[in-house]
């Protein structure tokens, strides 16, 4: 465990070779039984992503089809978990950015839609941003 209480398979002196994080790596797993079944859906899990250097942190990899640009990433963070989706300052904003931060409680910085939550509320928010996702989906208008 490091100083911000992340949990690491390998001290975090010693991650100089591919690395996971303890909770995020579990919680993948189980999303991986889930997903087998349709259960994530609208979200697609994507691949876990494993880290080979100390600045960039091992996580999760959420597809939805709704976003052409990019994917939401949960990470381990000190106090639980960051969900996000980065954003780039030169683009026009998706317009399921606002709809996420007015209905799943996500906030906005210049470059990225994130939330975080701690270890306990995981699946709670993960439920959150599906149903968000889901309700912007049926709201908007295929033809525009």
């Amino acid at each position: 465990m490091d100083d911000y209480g992340t949990t690491y398979l390998l001290k975090r002196s010693q991650m100089n070779g591919a690395h996971v994080e303890l909770f995020t790596f579990r919680l993948y797993n189980e999303f991986c039984s889930e997903a087998a079944k349709g259960g994530l859906s609208p979200l697609k899990l994507m691949e876990y992503y494993i880290s080979t250097e100390t600045a960039i942190e091992p996580g999760i990899r959420f597809d939805w089809s709704g976003d052409k640009g990019g994917y939401f990433v949960l990470e381990g963070s000190k106090d639980g978990f960051v969900l996000y989706r980065s954003l780039n300052r030169d683009d026009d904003r998706p317009p399921f950015v606002d709809f996420l931060v007015e209905k799943a409680g996500f906030s906005l910085t210049d470059t990225r839609l994130k939330r975080k939550c701690l270890h306990a509320d995981i699946r709670h928010v993960i439920n959150e941003l599906r149903n968000a996702l889901a309700e912007f989906a049926e709201g908007e208008d295929p033809y525009v």
